[in-house]
């Protein structure tokens, strides 16, 4: 037997071997979750920023709605005093038959 053959065989007592593999598993399940953590963070960085962007967009357009809802009452507004300003009410005149109010108001 020459000395190359005993290479791969390498004598390891049972609690060394499972020592070794809890080892391994730790250090994979650590960075696998330091991995996790990061994409996770990552992911809900995205999120979070694409929200605020939404929120910051629909709050600009909540304000343009508000400002053009205010001209429009405005508007509105000047429009009926406009057309109240032609009207006109007299209380306290008695009804009378067959004669024009009209005619009476005037004299």
């Amino acid at each position: 037997m020459s000395e190359n053959d005993n290479v791969g065989n390498v004598g390891l007592d049972v609690n060394i071997m499972r020592a070794i593999k809890q080892t391994v598993q730790v250090g994979i399940n650590h960075a696998l979750s330091v991995q996790m953590k990061t994409m996770i963070e990552t992911i809900i960085t995205g999120v979070v920023d694409g929200l605020s962007k939404r929120i910051e967009c629909l709050e600009h357009e909540n304000t343009k709605l508000q400002n053009e809802n205010r001209t429009l009452k405005d508007a509105l507004d000047a429009s009926e005093q406009y057309s109240r300003r032609n009207s006109l009410r007299i209380f306290g005149i008695p009804k009378v038959r067959n004669q024009i109010k009209a005619q009476m108001i005037l004299s």
